[in-house]
């Protein structure tokens, strides 16, 4: 769970008088959810926690203490919503115990970054809210921060992510939470999705929905906020030498102390994506020109565009909340209405950049590499991202097994007919599972199983590990079972041990934040780690994949 959330329990079951089981979901203000929120300011009211006042009154009494009262004033005339809101906010919190006086203080402070803010509209909200909070005391903007990241994802703000993160940059430590990837099962669904209707769009399709597109590819390799994607400019890349760039406009780009790094705005990328935004420019090229990469006015010619249309301040921007928007649009119409994914959760802007950093880190990079491409001033600010990688890690492994499973059992022979020569061709048959016994015996025979290639000029080393060990069905044993299982729970340990060195080698890596150098002996042992770690992951999904297939028909499933 995140800690940047607000959460709702209910009792499910009693154990005895002492212990309960309760479910705990996310807290969220919808409006059509009001009479919940009223439900639970009625009992508050029942049980004097509330003394005076209505919802709707502009003033509520608390009582806290024998003859002290707290005083809740909900006076934001000019933003309803988020009046509203708060008042909700305040609710949900008093009646799971939070302290009335702490809440009142906390409420006034989010009224104040509300006001600061212009309602968290502002297309300088981030700006706008770091200049109010550097004038606070250190000690209070501590405590309140919390509270304002809180409420931000109370109301599902579009940009809470990226507010949280460049908050967390500019202040360690007053954001102690773990972000929650998005399921990575739902990930590469999407991006299946997104590759297929690259290759199949039709030209409305292209103009409306190339960001997305841009999007994906860019931020999922860059760590780059919904607003930098937003703000980049239209000459944002370019070749030299053979090689290709882009700019990235980085917010915070030169340190301000020592302890400080200066991120780097300029960053390599190979000449796909090069052609994709080159290919953008030349689409966007007839509608209104913008210092800007990506074209509002291009966006403007969808059906929604213009049954929604409100006239914008400042057309020359694609701003983050307009960005979500257009991804929104991007489920409703491609997502869900034309691939038939209904119930696929949405991912959200500042999801990629989540994704791009633990990539990173899968890949090798070290934390100052990390941190200068990243946009982050400082190396303890990605710390918390190591805490996804096993699970990221587990994730890629299943993916994989689930690959590698198909082509064991494949069952038609379809897949024969693409395959060419003998060697190809038998192994084709062995996982159409039409090899005879005697073409078995004449395969050189293993520990368990046989080899469809030369053993002697195996790649592979461990058969347990390789696309080429045939072991037909009579010869599916509880042995042979075992002999999978172990070799799972040794690849399982070694796994987790590569990721705990790279995460010790990253950490404890020489850094000289002054020059930007780094131990180069120290990144060729994470670059040994990472690729060694990407070996083991290929391996136990191999093993995986022909173990459980030897469960099933021995247990029919079942261990």
């Amino acid at each position: 769970m995140s800690r940047n959330a607000v959460y709702k329990k209910k009792q499910v079951t009693k154990i005895d008088k002492r212990q309960v089981i309760e479910a705990v979901t996310r807290a969220v203000f919808v409006e059509k959810d009001m009479a919940e929120y009223e439900s639970f300011f009625h009992i508050l009211r029942q049980t004097n926690k509330i003394s005076e006042g209505d919802f709707e009154s502009i003033v509520w009494k608390l009582k806290h203490g024998r003859n002290q009262n707290a005083l809740y004033y909900f006076d934001l005339d000019m933003y309803p919503f988020l009046n509203k809101a708060l008042k909700c906010f305040a609710v949900i919190n008093l009646y799971y115990d939070q302290h009335p006086a702490h809440l009142r203080t906390t409420v006034e402070y989010i009224k104040l970054a509300i006001m600061h803010t212009q309602g968290f509209q502002d297309e300088r909200t981030i700006d706008k809210l770091e200049q109010w909070l550097s004038g606070l005391t250190a000690s209070v903007r501590q405590r309140q921060i919390p509270f304002i990241m809180k409420f931000l994802d109370f109301i599902e703000h579009p940009r809470a992510d990226e507010i949280a993160d460049l908050l967390e940059a500019l202040y360690p430590g007053a954001i102690l939470s773990i972000r929650e990837l998005p399921n990575f099962k739902e990930v590469l669904i999407f991006d299946h999705i997104v590759s297929h209707f690259q290759n199949n769009w039709s030209d409305y399709e292209k103009l409306i929905f190339f960001p997305i597109i841009l999007w994906w590819k860019i931020t999922m390799i860059i760590p780059m906020r919904t607003s930098e994607f937003c703000s980049l400019e239209r000459n944002c890349t370019w070749e030299k030498d053979g090689e290709h760039f882009i700019k990235v406009p980085r917010i915070k780009v030169q340190a301000r102390y020592g302890s400080e790094i200066d991120v780097t705005d300029t960053i390599r990328i190979n000449k796909d994506l090069y052609d994709l935004v080159d290919e953008y420019r030349q689409l966007t090229a007839s509608y209104e020109l913008t210092p800007f990469l990506l074209s509002y006015d291009a966006y403007r010619q969808s059906d929604r565009a213009k049954k929604n249309y409100q006239s914008k301040l400042n057309n020359n921007t694609f701003e983050s909340h307009q960005f979500y928007n257009v991804l929104h649009h991007f489920y409703d119409d491609i997502v869900s209405t034309k691939y038939g994914y209904t119930n696929l959760k949405q991912l959200r802007p500042m999801d990629t950049r989540h994704f791009a950093f633990c990539n990173m880190m899968l890949q090798g990079f070290n934390m100052l590499t990390i941190a200068r491409v990243g946009g982050h001033n400082r190396l303890s600010t990605q710390m918390h991202y190591f805490s996804h990688l096993e699970n990221l890690n587990e994730s890629a492994i299943q993916y994989l097994y689930e690959q590698k499973k198909k082509f064991l059992v494949v069952t038609n022979l379809r897949e024969a007919h693409m395959l060419a020569g003998n060697e190809r061709l038998l192994r084709a048959r062995s996982i159409l599972k039409q090899l005879t016994k005697e073409e078995v015996r004449g395969l050189p025979q293993m520990e368990f199983g046989y080899c469809l290639l030369d053993p002697t000029a195996c790649p592979i080393g461990d058969c347990r590990h390789a696309e080429c060990l045939y072991i037909p069905e009579e010869e599916m044993t509880p042995a042979v079972y075992e002999w999978l299982s172990d070799e799972s729970q040794r690849l399982e340990r070694n796994i987790k041990e590569q990721l705990e060195l790279m995460k010790q080698l990253s950490t404890h890596m020489s850094y000289n934040i002054s020059s930007l150098e780094y131990d180069h002996l120290g990144q060729a042992e994470l670059s040994y780690l990472s690729e060694n770690n990407k070996r083991l992951r290929e391996q136990k999904a191999w093993t995986d994949a022909r173990r459980d297939i030897v469960k099933e028909y021995l247990f029919g499933g079942l261990t």
